[in-house]
């Protein structure tokens, strides 16, 4: 007796277009980051496993900015890029989000 069934999503039952990794390397250029594209899929991997969300987390204003930027983060570390000088200068409350 069959109990369950399990399908596999993304590139099996649905084919999102462009792909996230396409997605988040159009966000990074127009906010003056350059995410090698050889590495990224590598970092969108860590920052997926390392949080407890798994997929990067959405922002709005008046929610909580942590995991958001902490998923940023992890990712430009595995990338090794780093964030243009004008977002740098940016407030925010803690230098670093991240406490996974």
């Amino acid at each position: 007796m069959i109990k369950a069934v399990f399908f596999d999503w993304v590139d099996t039952l649905a084919h999102p277009e462009p792909d996230k990794h396409e997605v988040v390397h159009q966000v990074a250029q127009g906010l003056g980051v350059e995410l090698p594209p050889q590495r990224l899929i590598k970092g969108l991997h860590a920052a997926e496993n390392q949080m407890p969300s798994g997929a990067p987390p959405r922002w709005r204003e008046g929610k909580d900015e942590e995991p958001f930027i902490c998923w940023w983060e992890i990712l430009l570390a595995e990338v090794r890029a780093s964030l243009s000088k004008r977002l740098v200068a940016l407030p925010r409350g803690k230098r670093s989000a991240c406490s996974m």
